[in-house]
Protein backbone atom coordinates (compact mmCIF):
# COMPACT_ATOMS: atom_id res chain seq x y z
CA UNK A 1 0.00 0.00 0.00
CA UNK A 2 1.44 3.87 -0.73
CA UNK A 3 2.60 5.35 2.50
CA UNK A 4 0.28 8.30 2.86
CA UNK A 5 -1.78 9.98 5.47
CA UNK A 6 -5.54 10.18 5.74
CA UNK A 7 -6.68 12.50 9.05
CA UNK A 8 -9.27 10.61 11.22
CA UNK A 9 -10.48 13.29 13.25
CA UNK A 10 -10.21 16.69 14.87
CA UNK A 11 -7.94 16.31 17.98
CA UNK A 12 -6.51 12.96 17.10
CA UNK A 13 -3.83 13.94 14.42
CA UNK A 14 -3.09 12.44 11.50
CA UNK A 15 -2.33 8.42 11.38
CA UNK A 16 -0.17 7.11 8.38
CA UNK A 17 1.18 4.09 7.92
CA UNK A 18 2.63 3.68 10.90
CA UNK A 19 -0.50 3.15 12.67
CA UNK A 20 -0.03 -0.01 11.64
CA UNK A 21 2.86 -0.44 14.16
CA UNK A 22 1.01 1.96 16.87
CA UNK A 23 -1.55 0.79 19.28
CA UNK A 24 -4.41 3.42 19.18
CA UNK A 25 -7.34 4.68 21.39
CA UNK A 26 -11.05 2.50 20.33
CA UNK A 27 -12.39 6.37 19.77
CA UNK A 28 -9.22 7.12 17.48
CA UNK A 29 -9.74 3.19 15.67
CA UNK A 30 -13.44 3.59 15.63
CA UNK A 31 -12.76 6.57 12.70
CA UNK A 32 -11.55 3.77 10.69
CA UNK A 33 -12.90 0.78 11.90
CA UNK A 34 -16.44 2.03 12.06
CA UNK A 35 -19.03 2.34 14.94
CA UNK A 36 -20.17 0.47 17.35
CA UNK A 37 -24.30 -0.03 18.16
CA UNK A 38 -25.67 -1.72 21.54
CA UNK A 39 -26.68 -5.14 20.40
CA UNK A 40 -25.70 -5.21 16.56
CA UNK A 41 -21.90 -4.81 17.28
CA UNK A 42 -20.08 -2.32 14.95
CA UNK A 43 -21.08 -1.18 11.73
CA UNK A 44 -18.06 -1.37 9.30
CA UNK A 45 -16.90 1.63 7.32
CA UNK A 46 -16.32 0.28 3.86
CA UNK A 47 -13.93 1.44 1.16
CA UNK A 48 -13.32 1.58 -2.45
CA UNK A 49 -10.30 0.36 -4.14
CA UNK A 50 -8.71 4.00 -4.82
CA UNK A 51 -9.97 4.69 -0.99
CA UNK A 52 -7.68 1.71 0.44
CA UNK A 53 -4.41 3.21 -0.97
CA UNK A 54 -4.91 6.25 1.80
CA UNK A 55 -5.42 3.89 4.78
CA UNK A 56 -3.24 1.38 7.01
CA UNK A 57 -3.49 -2.03 6.39
CA UNK A 58 -4.07 -3.05 10.01
CA UNK A 59 -4.98 -1.05 12.43
CA UNK A 60 -4.49 -2.03 16.61
CA UNK A 61 -6.52 -0.70 19.57
CA UNK A 62 -6.33 -0.90 23.55
CA UNK A 63 -9.86 -1.16 25.05
CA UNK A 64 -10.85 -2.54 28.49
CA UNK A 65 -7.12 -3.71 28.96
CA UNK A 66 -7.27 -5.77 25.84
CA UNK A 67 -5.93 -5.52 22.24
CA UNK A 68 -7.82 -5.42 18.99
CA UNK A 69 -6.13 -5.81 15.47
CA UNK A 70 -8.34 -5.33 12.38
CA UNK A 71 -6.64 -5.98 9.07
CA UNK A 72 -8.25 -4.29 5.52
CA UNK A 73 -9.95 -7.42 3.56
CA UNK A 74 -12.90 -7.23 0.49
CA UNK A 75 -16.33 -7.54 1.69
CA UNK A 76 -18.26 -10.95 0.87
CA UNK A 77 -22.42 -11.24 0.60
CA UNK A 78 -24.60 -14.12 0.32
CA UNK A 79 -27.11 -14.46 -2.82
CA UNK A 80 -28.43 -17.79 -2.95
CA UNK A 81 -26.67 -19.35 -0.19
CA UNK A 82 -23.27 -18.45 -2.07
CA UNK A 83 -20.37 -16.19 -0.61
CA UNK A 84 -19.15 -13.88 -3.28
CA UNK A 85 -17.82 -10.86 -3.58
CA UNK A 86 -19.47 -7.12 -4.59
CA UNK A 87 -18.57 -3.59 -6.16
CA UNK A 88 -19.77 -0.61 -6.28
CA UNK A 89 -19.49 1.86 -9.57
CA UNK A 90 -17.15 4.98 -8.82
CA UNK A 91 -15.87 8.17 -10.85
CA UNK A 92 -11.96 7.80 -12.04
CA UNK A 93 -10.74 10.43 -14.11
CA UNK A 94 -14.11 11.26 -15.88
CA UNK A 95 -15.24 7.76 -16.22
CA UNK A 96 -17.30 5.04 -13.97
CA UNK A 97 -15.57 1.91 -13.07
CA UNK A 98 -16.16 -0.91 -10.98
CA UNK A 99 -14.48 -1.29 -7.47
CA UNK A 100 -14.36 -3.99 -5.12
CA UNK A 101 -15.67 -2.59 -1.43
CA UNK A 102 -13.16 -3.39 1.47
CA UNK A 103 -13.67 -2.42 5.61
CA UNK A 104 -11.66 -3.59 8.55
CA UNK A 105 -12.58 -7.07 10.05
CA UNK A 106 -11.01 -8.41 13.19
CA UNK A 107 -7.72 -10.48 12.74
CA UNK A 108 -6.84 -11.29 16.48
CA UNK A 109 -7.03 -10.26 19.98
CA UNK A 110 -6.02 -11.00 23.63
CA UNK A 111 -9.21 -10.82 24.53
CA UNK A 112 -10.48 -14.32 26.15
CA UNK A 113 -12.74 -16.37 24.08
CA UNK A 114 -15.64 -17.33 26.41
CA UNK A 115 -16.87 -20.12 24.46
CA UNK A 116 -19.40 -20.84 26.96
CA UNK A 117 -21.95 -23.36 24.54
CA UNK A 118 -25.17 -23.84 25.87
CA UNK A 119 -26.40 -26.04 28.54
CA UNK A 120 -29.27 -27.89 27.86
CA UNK A 121 -31.47 -28.61 31.52
CA UNK A 122 -34.73 -31.38 31.31
CA UNK A 123 -35.43 -34.04 28.61
CA UNK A 124 -34.97 -32.87 25.58
CA UNK A 125 -37.35 -35.53 24.07
CA UNK A 126 -39.78 -34.01 25.88
CA UNK A 127 -39.37 -30.63 24.55
CA UNK A 128 -38.90 -29.20 28.14
CA UNK A 129 -35.13 -28.08 27.04
CA UNK A 130 -33.81 -24.77 28.01
CA UNK A 131 -30.66 -22.88 26.64
CA UNK A 132 -28.81 -20.88 29.19
CA UNK A 133 -25.61 -18.82 28.92
CA UNK A 134 -23.31 -18.31 31.64
CA UNK A 135 -23.23 -14.29 32.62
CA UNK A 136 -20.97 -13.25 35.29
CA UNK A 137 -21.64 -16.20 38.23
CA UNK A 138 -25.38 -17.05 36.83
CA UNK A 139 -26.86 -19.24 33.81
CA UNK A 140 -29.38 -17.33 32.36
CA UNK A 141 -31.21 -17.52 29.15
CA UNK A 142 -30.56 -15.49 26.14
CA UNK A 143 -33.01 -13.98 24.01
CA UNK A 144 -33.46 -12.98 19.72
CA UNK A 145 -34.74 -10.12 18.38
CA UNK A 146 -37.83 -11.10 16.03
CA UNK A 147 -38.68 -14.91 15.53
CA UNK A 148 -36.78 -15.33 11.92
CA UNK A 149 -33.10 -16.65 12.01
CA UNK A 150 -32.79 -15.79 8.21
CA UNK A 151 -28.84 -15.20 7.80
CA UNK A 152 -28.37 -11.54 6.76
CA UNK A 153 -25.27 -9.98 4.95
CA UNK A 154 -22.41 -9.25 7.08
CA UNK A 155 -23.43 -11.50 10.11
CA UNK A 156 -21.20 -13.98 9.12
CA UNK A 157 -17.60 -14.83 8.27
CA UNK A 158 -16.63 -16.60 4.98
CA UNK A 159 -13.33 -17.86 4.98
CA UNK A 160 -12.11 -16.96 1.32
CA UNK A 161 -9.93 -20.53 1.17
CA UNK A 162 -12.85 -22.79 1.97
CA UNK A 163 -15.84 -20.84 1.24
CA UNK A 164 -17.12 -22.01 4.77
CA UNK A 165 -19.17 -19.98 7.51
CA UNK A 166 -15.81 -19.63 10.13
CA UNK A 167 -17.30 -20.37 13.72
CA UNK A 168 -16.44 -16.97 15.34
CA UNK A 169 -19.43 -15.18 13.49
CA UNK A 170 -23.04 -15.65 14.03
CA UNK A 171 -26.83 -14.23 14.69
CA UNK A 172 -26.91 -12.12 17.58
CA UNK A 173 -28.73 -12.77 21.08
CA UNK A 174 -28.73 -10.96 23.94
CA UNK A 175 -29.17 -11.79 28.05
CA UNK A 176 -31.22 -8.85 28.18
CA UNK A 177 -34.68 -9.27 26.77
CA UNK A 178 -35.54 -5.42 26.63
CA UNK A 179 -32.22 -4.83 24.16
CA UNK A 180 -33.66 -6.63 21.53
CA UNK A 181 -37.22 -6.20 22.06
CA UNK A 182 -37.24 -3.46 19.62
CA UNK A 183 -36.38 -5.56 16.73
CA UNK A 184 -39.62 -7.41 16.57
CA UNK A 185 -40.14 -8.68 20.25
CA UNK A 186 -37.95 -10.41 22.34
CA UNK A 187 -37.77 -14.20 21.90
CA UNK A 188 -35.93 -16.39 24.32
CA UNK A 189 -34.03 -19.19 22.65
CA UNK A 190 -35.75 -22.88 24.15
CA UNK A 191 -33.18 -25.39 21.73
CA UNK A 192 -30.59 -25.23 19.30
CA UNK A 193 -29.85 -28.20 17.01
CA UNK A 194 -26.57 -30.21 17.23
CA UNK A 195 -23.88 -28.19 15.00
CA UNK A 196 -24.72 -24.66 16.91
CA UNK A 197 -23.44 -23.28 20.14
CA UNK A 198 -23.62 -19.38 21.95
CA UNK A 199 -20.63 -18.15 22.38
CA UNK A 200 -19.95 -14.39 23.85
CA UNK A 201 -18.33 -11.96 21.23
CA UNK A 202 -17.63 -8.08 21.40
CA UNK A 203 -17.02 -5.89 23.86
CA UNK A 204 -20.36 -5.99 25.78
CA UNK A 205 -21.09 -8.93 27.73
CA UNK A 206 -24.44 -8.82 26.84
CA UNK A 207 -24.13 -10.17 23.62
CA UNK A 208 -24.07 -13.47 22.34
CA UNK A 209 -24.05 -15.42 19.03
CA UNK A 210 -25.12 -18.48 17.62
CA UNK A 211 -22.31 -19.95 15.14
CA UNK A 212 -21.59 -23.38 13.57
CA UNK A 213 -19.98 -25.53 16.15
CA UNK A 214 -17.29 -26.00 13.13
CA UNK A 215 -17.03 -24.15 9.10
CA UNK A 216 -19.94 -25.42 7.46
CA UNK A 217 -21.65 -24.06 4.17
CA UNK A 218 -24.07 -21.57 4.01
CA UNK A 219 -27.20 -23.53 3.31
CA UNK A 220 -26.13 -26.30 6.24
CA UNK A 221 -25.64 -23.43 8.37
CA UNK A 222 -29.63 -21.60 7.73
CA UNK A 223 -30.81 -24.87 7.99
CA UNK A 224 -29.71 -25.54 11.55
CA UNK A 225 -30.57 -21.80 12.38
CA UNK A 226 -34.05 -22.77 10.94
CA UNK A 227 -34.65 -25.73 13.77
CA UNK A 228 -34.04 -23.31 16.53
CA UNK A 229 -37.13 -23.41 18.88
CA UNK A 230 -38.22 -20.61 20.93
CA UNK A 231 -40.94 -18.17 22.82
CA UNK A 232 -41.98 -14.82 23.23
CA UNK A 233 -41.71 -12.80 25.79
CA UNK A 234 -44.74 -11.51 27.02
Amino acid sequence: MVASKINIGTGIGTISQETNKSILTKEQASKLIGKEYPVIGIVPNRYTENEITKLPETVTYKSGGNTYTYRLAQDYTVVMGVPISYGIMVNVNGKSVLSNVYSYQLFETDLPKMDIGVIFIGPMNKGTASVTVKYGDEAVSVYRGGSNFTIKPKEIKIDNATGLVKDTHGISLDVNPNAVSKFGGAYKIDSLPEGLKIIQRGTRTEHFEIVPTKPMTVDRFQELLNKIKTSPVK
